[in-house]
Formats: C-alpha cells, sequence, structure tokens
C-alpha cells in the first residue's frame, strides 16, 4: 500500500496532459485554497481520477449503478495522510443511502452540494488507498425501494521497484531516497509514474530518459519543511529499464550526479540463491476447505411435508467441502436419548452416522454423514423412542436443504417515542387515534431495520389492520392479545422513526352499529425519556 502521506500536489500539476481532463484516465490536479504561508511550505490539491463500480470484488462485472454516477471524482489527499474522494452522483432524489466502508464499518458518505436543476449531488468517501477495493451499500427508492452492493475501484495501482546503480549490478544508494512502492495512472494510453523523494533540499536536478532522452521530471507538490516531494514523469512499460541522472548536492561538503535505472518488473537479474528442493507435504484429502451453514428441513416421503420429528433437529445444518472434493453435513439433534439407529444413505447403503459431540446437559448430540452435494436430497432412517408417545416408531425421512442461512438480526436499541394517527390528508387528527396507546416502541435491527410496537384499544373492533412496508400493504404482526382489557399488542416494520407510515384500518364494532375503513398516516414524534 501506497504512503500518501507527503502527497501534497501542486497547481503546477495542471500541466500533466491537460487535454486529457474529459478522459477517465485522465489525472488532472484541482488546487485547494490556502494561506500564501501554507502554499509556500505545504501545497494540498485534488486529483481528477477515474473509478469503476463492480458487482462483486472479484471485479469481473460492472454494476449498472454506476450509470448513476459520474465515473470521474476528485481526490483529495490531506496533512495527515487521509484520502477523500468526491464523487457525482445522477438523479440524486431517488438515492435514499450511499454507504462506503471505513475501517470495517458502512458509514454514510456526507453531502457536500446538490444541483436541484440537473438533480446530481457531490458525495463525499474516506478512502483507505487508492489501491484498495471499496465496497459500497446503495439504496435506491424508485418505483419500490432497491438495495445494491456494489465495489469501487480506482483506475490506479500502486507499483514496487529496484533502483539499480549505473552498473545494473546493485542496487544505488539513491534507493533510500526514492519512496516505494510508487503510483501509477495512465493518461491518454500513457503509464504516468508518481513518485515521492525524500531529502529534497539535496536534489538539484532529477531527469528520467523518455524517447532517448533525458528530460527534467515533473514537479506535483512539495514540502520544504519535510523535504519531500511528488514528481511525475513518463515511461513506456513496466517491461523497460527507465535511466535516471540524479544531480545531489550539499555545500562545502558534496556534489554528484548519479547514474540509475528503475526497474518496475524485476528485469536485472542477480545471482540466483542456491534453490533447495520444494518439501512437498501430503495432501490431506480430508481438509475442509470450504463451510456454509444452510436452512433445511426433515420432510417425509412425499418430499412436500414436513416431518413430526423435523422439531427435533436444531437449524441450520453446517456443509463442509474437503480437499477430495467430498461433502459432509453437521447437524445436532434435540432430545437425544429419544433417536434410535440414526442411518443416511451413502452411495446408495444406509450407513450409521457419526457422533461428534454430546452435551448431556441440553440433552443433544451432533452428528456428521456424508452428503452428494450442499443441495442434494438426503434419505435417512431412524428410530423415535416409546418414550415420546406421540412420534415414537421408525421413520423413513429426507433431509432437504435449502438456502444459504443467515444469522437473524438482533435489537441494537429499543426507543419508546410519542406518535399520532394522522387522517388521509396528513393534517388532521384521525378518529383512530384515540384507539391507539402512546408511546410507541421502536426497535432498530443489526441489519439497519425497524419495527415498531403499538397497542391498540377496543381489540375486538379492528378487522384489519395493514402498514406500508416498502411499498406494500402488508398486515401487521400480533404478538399478544388481553380479551380482559380488549386490547392487542401488534408490530409492523417501518422505514425510520422520521418518516411517516402509512396504514389502512377497518373497523366493525357490533355493538354501535358501525362499520367503516380508514386510510391514516402514523407520525412519530420525539423519543419518550425515561
Amino acid at each position: 500500500m501506497i504512503n500518501f502521506k507527503g502527497y501534497f500536489l501542486s497547481a503546477a500539476a495542471a500541466a500533466l496532459i491537460v487535454s486529457s481532463a474529459c478522459s477517465v484516465n485522465a489525472l488532472a490536479i484541482d488546487s485547494t485554497k490556502q494561506t500564501a504561508n501554507e502554499q509556500t511550505a505545504k501545497e494540498v490539491n485534488k486529483i481528477a481520477l477515474g473509478f469503476h463500480v463492480y458487482k462483486a470484488e472479484d471485479l469481473t462485472e460492472v454494476s449498472s449503478m454506476g450509470r448513476a454516477m459520474d465515473l470521474m471524482s476528485q481526490v483529495e489527499i490531506t496533512s495527515d495522510g487521509k484520502i477523500y474522494a468526491y464523487m457525482t452522483i445522477k438523479n440524486a432524489k431517488i438515492w435514499n443511502s450511499f454507504k462506503t466502508e471505513v475501517n470495517g464499518v458502512m458509514v454514510e458518505a456526507e453531502k457536500v452540494s446538490e444541483n436541484r436543476e440537473a438533480d446530481t449531488a457531490v458525495m463525499k468517501i474516506q478512502v483507505p488507498s487508492l489501491s484498495a477495493t471499496i465496497k459500497a451499500d446503495i439504496e435506491i427508492q424508485a418505483q419500490s425501494t432497491m438495495k445494491h452492493t456494489t465495489f469501487i475501484k480506482f483506475e490506479a495501482e500502486s507499483k514496487e521497484f529496484k533502483v539499480w546503480n549505473d552498473k545494473q549490478a546493485a542496487i544505488s544508494s539513491m534507493s533510500s531516497y526514492m519512496t516505494a512502492p510508487a503510483y501509477v495512472t495512465t493518461v491518454d494510453g500513457k503509464k504516468i509514474v508518481l513518485l515521492k523523494i525524500t531529502g529534497t533540499d539535496m536534489w538539484k536536478s532529477f531527469q528520467t530518459e523518455v524517447n532517448g532522452e533525458l528530460v527534467e521530471v515533473t514537479t506535483i507538490s512539495e514540502d520544504q519543511e519535510a523535504h519531500t516531494k511528488v514528481v511525475s514523469f513518463e515511461i513506456p512499460s513496466y517491461d523497460v529499464l527507465i535511466k535516471t541522472a540524479s544531480h545531489i548536492s550539499v555545500p562545502n561538503m558534496y556534489d554528484m550526479t548519479h547514474i540509475t535505472y528503475l526497474d518496475f518488473n524485476n528485469i536485472v537479474k542477480t545471482t540466483p540463491p542456491v534453490v533447495l528442493p520444494p518439501v512437498v507435504k501430503p495432501v490431506d484429502p480430508n481438509k475442509v476447505i470450504s463451510s456454509i451453514k444452510y436452512n433445511y428441513a426433515l420432510v417425509t416421503k412425499s418430499k412436500k411435508m414436513n416431518s413430526a420429528v423435523n422439531k427435533y433437529m436444531a437449524k441450520p445444518i453446517k456443509i463442509e467441502k474437503t480437499k477430495s472434493g467430498k461433502y459432509y453435513a453437521t447437524v445436532k439433534l434435540k432430545n437425544a436419548g429419544l433417536w434410535k439407529s440414526v442411518k443416511t444413505d451413502v452411495n446408495g447403503k444406509m450407513t450409521a452416522v457419526k457422533i461428534v459431540s454430546s452435551d448431556a446437559k441440553a440433552n443433544t448430540k451432533t452428528v456428521k454423514f456424508q452428503v452428494k452435494s450442499p443441495k442434494a436430497v438426503t434419505k435417512t432412517t431412524f428410530t423415535i423412542s416409546a418414550k415420546d408417545k406421540k412420534n415414537a416408531g421408525k421413520y423413513t425421512n429426507y433431509i432437504k436443504v435449502g438456502s444459504v442461512y443467515k444469522k437473524p438480526a438482533t435489537v441494537v436499541s429499543t426507543k419508546k417515542y410519542n406518535y399520532t394517527a394522522l387522517k388521509d390528508t396528513k393534517k388532521g387528527t384521525s378518529a383512530t387515534n384515540a384507539y391507539m396507546v402512546k408511546p410507541a416502541t421502536i426497535m432498530k435491527m443489526s441489519d439497519g431495520k425497524y419495527y415498531a410496537t403499538v397497542t391498540i384499544k377496543n381489540a375486538s373492533w379492528w378487522k384489519s389492520f395493514k402498514t406500508d412496508v416498502n411499498g406494500k400493504m402488508t398486515t401487521v404482526k400480533t404478538v399478544s392479545t388481553n380479551k380482559a382489557k380488549n386490547t392487542k399488542v401488534v408490530k409492523f416494520q417501518i422505514a425510520s422513526p422520521t418518516k411517516q407510515v402509512k396504514s389502512t384500518i377497518h373497523i366493525k364494532a357490533a355493538s354501535a352499529n358501525y362499520e367503516g375503513k380508514y386510510t391514516n398516516y402514523l407520525k412519530f414524534g420525539k423519543e419518550v425519556k425515561k
């Protein structure tokens, strides 16, 4: 990873292929305003740098979200070495969220500016390094809510190099004044190197060979206090040694021009070390190379209905693939004392499962058996002890594996909020507001979702209660009912405590000879402190 601390780019770099400013590969410079003293000692600028948006971390397929972004960013490197990218998003009004990964945490991008007429916005994100692949979660609200997990990759790479002496036989002493790796981008099909050099108070000249001639490098930025400088120069390819001439001078002590060669691809071969024959380690065919958990069910012979003892098998199932290409499943059996003679079909033969572990206190045991593949349906036979009078007997069932298991979301926070049921005009209080107990309880989950819980009065009158969940009117979930008090606690998903929730209610009061249907909006207010 490049240490960008000290890569403070100056206005002088505007000369770096200005004609390529509109190219995705262009590297242009935009100076940041500073005081005169600051500009003298240290200059901080922005680099115009192209990027792409991909569907997956392997960067093999471009995401459609790239069409919703201007693929030219402005990159800023601060004095403490942090990197920030300024990206322009299109159709900004339908962007609900734009998060990028920062130190392992998904962080909402900062909106720097917006152009309502053009429907664009400039968003600021923190970047670990220009060579990193950055995970981004994007939520778009069009006709429905769409969530995209994408990966952003800048058109830049870090490149290690060696500095050989004029004989190309040993590393030059100048190597200690050139910081590796270098930063390489492409401008109009030409490779441009950004190289940080140190001890610049001693450097009187630095030239590199371009088309057979030694040409002075371009100074991109300079920090006179730290005696560092970032310079740029063109190279034809990584497969060519780049000749350089460095004039180093220390008054009254030293004055010399060093001829060196930059090697970006290990072109120079030094005397090879004695290579001993490699120690070949035997391949363990049972070594686990992948392990994935799946949802599954124990089903009857028809394979359409769950078995009566499905409840005695803990979920999920773990399936491991070994080096030999075989698959093994591991499941936990509840009420372990009830299970007798458990066998599974292995290559056409009913084979006893292997007991991996037992927990007498929890009354469970974990068993392992071979399966054809992660999604194969596996025949199993077993006997349930007579101790379970309802389910006792011999069974022939099938283990049917489903989707990849996802760990259930957990509650991150629980808060109470006052709220009001508004009329369908969203202006006045609805009559149903009087039948809803305040406050509501709102839980935030680890997956970012919110759920509201409210108590309704005269519950027997409520024939239907639906709320808008991602654009679809969905019946609320009944958590509990108190017939004596004629109340009911219901739960439903909401977008956030700051957004109103559309609801439809069907009320039928036989005692009052009344029936009506309402469209309301639940508006949450301030949090109720304990």
